[in-house]
């Protein structure tokens, strides 16, 4: 935008000139005619009518000719009058002149460049809009289009004639007419409204996804909403593709395992009855050692059956105290008394197995907690982050296993609970640590990002139930 003024011509760019210079030639003839009467006084209002149309419609121009006007005034008040008393008050009249035509010039400057920024603005949004990749609708209340950009005719296959004044809702598929109808309401009467993803139909009937964000607008000087679309098509359509090939990966997998499996039952049947007609104890460490084998070949199975449900479902926001409650009715507590302190408006945002975590920290706890009698679950701050803490009072976890607890098939059992939960947190950037003291108790540590956590004041604030 630049800080030169810019007059636009008047739209009949002759007709305020010639209006100004028939009023001051009536103006004038008046005047002399009044004054060759012998009037000292004219009508010297008569003057303002050039004055003003004058700086209205020619501005700088305008106010040069205002000084002249106003100087031929005065000469004319001297030619017929030689009193000092009317030419002081013509001399007054002058100024006052001058001063009506610098108003209405700054007046009409300030005006012109209101209305110069007016039109580069509305220049350059109609630019930006014209030129955006995406599509651009505006309609108004009753569902009219009133505007479409170049991008969204290209993309849906009509001209601006035969989308401008139709129905937006004719453009979507059937099954969300009552949907996208409904949500133009609400964006009418609430002045907002959620993202929506909407299938539009093209001229050439082939289908389109957007997801549709609107902001409520005036639009020639009536209510409307401009809709922004971006075209999702192609990523849907990768989704999907994306979606098919791990399904078959899958289905894949799931098959493999279950041979490998069946085979692993016959190996260990043939296995039993190679002990029994072998009886001889010489061999019995060559039979433990193929047995172990096979059990570990079992427990890899087992591992790649859970791992493969890791990260296959979105993350979401969770209430933890939600979680870790549900995961509580499943864990094979015993004794052990789980107590709940996480705030019931603490959300994180993770993978929908995170609840796998929760159950896989109190099994771990009741299988090696020793003489555990409780289990504690509570947040705490660090700095931008938040700690999700799990502490008990069993026996700890010696300085050396930290790390290795956290390792696949560590432990005296299958040793998958602890590495599972570390993959299943680190989807959303979730670290979790053992930082307990030997003797006095496990505490397990896991780091929610900044971002990762959020309140939700919504939810009821219960805390320090029992469980």
């Amino acid at each position: 935008m630049t800080n030169q003024l810019t007059i636009p011509a008047p739209k009949n760019r002759w007709l305020p000139l010639v209006l100004i210079t028939l009023l001051t030639i009536v103006i004038f003839i008046i005047s002399i005619i009044s004054l060759l009467s012998g009037w000292q006084t004219i009508f010297q209002n008569l003057f303002y009518f050039p004055i003003i149309l004058a700086c209205v419609y020619y501005v700088k121009r305008g106010f040069i000719f205002s000084v002249l006007l106003a100087c031929g005034y005065f000469f004319l008040m001297a030619i017929f009058s030689q009193d000092f008393v009317v030419l002081e008050g013509a001399f007054i009249r002058v100024l006052i002149f001058i001063l009506v035509a610098g108003v209405i010039t700054y007046l009409s400057i300030v005006r012109i460049r209101a209305e110069n920024a007016l039109k580069e603005s509305e220049e350059f949004n109609r630019g930006l809009v014209e030129n955006m990749p995406n599509l651009v609708l505006v309609y108004d209340h009753d569902r009219k289009i009133r505007y479409v950009n170049p991008t969204a005719t290209t993309i849906l296959g009509y001209s601006n004639e035969e989308m401008v004044g139709t129905d937006i809702i004719t453009y979507v598929v059937p099954h969300q007419h009552a949907e996208i109808a409904a949500a133009i309401e609400e964006r009418f009467s609430s002045g907002r409204g959620e993202s929506l993803e909407v299938e539009f139909i093209t001229k050439a009937g082939l289908h389109l996804t957007v997801i549709s964000k609107g902001a409520p607008l005036h639009f020639r000087n009536q209510p409307a909403v401009l809709i922004l679309l971006a075209d999702i098509s192609e990523r849907k359509r990768a989704e999907e593709a994306l979606r098919q090939a791990n399904k078959k990966l899958n289905l894949l997998s799931s098959i493999t395992r279950h041979d490998i499996n069946n085979q692993l039952t016959v190996l260990m049947g043939f296995l039993t009855l190679l002990k029994k007609k072998q009886p001889d104890t010489t061999h019995n460490e060559y039979f433990q050692k193929i047995s172990t084998a096979a059990q570990r070949i079992a427990v890899m199975i087992q591992f790649t059956s859970e791992y493969e449900k890791i990260g296959v479902s979105t993350p979401v926001w969770q209430d933890v105290r939600t979680v870790l409650n549900t995961a509580a009715k499943d864990a094979p507590l015993g004794q052990v008394v789980v107590k709940n302190d996480l705030p019931a408006e603490t959300e994180v945002f993770a993978d929908p197995l995170v609840v796998k975590v929760f159950y896989n920290l109190m099994d771990n706890a009741v299988r090696y907690g020793g003489k555990i009698t409780t289990i504690r679950f509570s947040v705490e701050e660090a700095g931008d982050d938040r700690l999700i803490v799990c502490e008990d009072d069993g026996d700890g976890v010696i300085a050396g296993e930290k790390e290795k607890i956290f390792e696949r098939g560590f432990g005296k059992n299958t040793g998958l609970g602890l590495a599972l939960s570390r993959e299943i947190l680190a989807i959303t950037g979730i670290t979790i640590r053992e930082t307990g003291e030997p003797g006095k108790g496990a505490r397990f540590e896991m780091v929610v990002p900044k971002g990762s956590w959020r309140k939700n004041p919504d939810t009821d604030n219960r805390q320090g139930e029992k469980i």
